[in-house]
């Protein structure tokens, strides 16, 4: 039964990358690509903000998680997340004189009443399946 987990897992995963595209789009960034795959890892979400290329982790925690979206990125996924840029970065040369920066948007559960969350200073509400989720985006996140 554990296949179905995971299943239903990368499915939630896959609707909040959407989700998060669908929000930098509408910050007028341009999609280049998704879920880019190599040896070292993957990049959820590779963007155009102007003239930077902005390689993007999107992260997601539930209620009952012990760590934020946004701290759960730590120096283990962030070298992943860097090693794989270079190697993108070296099989696509157009864009080897643009700057980069890397960005992650979190997205936890909105709670009802809430008026500010502990998690996220600044944040959109965005609306899933009829529910509403806190979706924070942070540019320069590392490096």
């Amino acid at each position: 039964m554990k296949l179905s987990t995971t299943s239903k897992t990368q499915s939630l995963g896959l609707l909040f990358e959407k989700q998060a595209k669908q929000f930098l789009l509408s910050q007028n960034l341009q999609f280049i690509e998704a879920n880019s795959h190599c040896k070292f890892g993957e990049i959820d979400l590779i963007m155009l903000d102007q003239n930077t290329l902005c390689f993007i982790e999107v992260r997601y925690r539930g209620n009952k998680s012990k760590s934020s979206a946004l701290g759960s990125i730590n120096k283990g996924k962030q070298r992943k997340i860097h090693q794989s840029s270079q190697h993108w970065l070296s099989r696509h040369s157009q864009y080897k004189h643009h700057f980069c920066r890397f960005d992650c948007v979190g997205i936890e559960p909105k709670q009802a009443n809430e008026a500010k969350p502990n998690s996220f200073n600044d944040y959109h509400t965005i609306n899933v399946n009829s529910v509403d989720y806190k979706l924070a985006w942070v540019k320069n996140a590392f490096m």
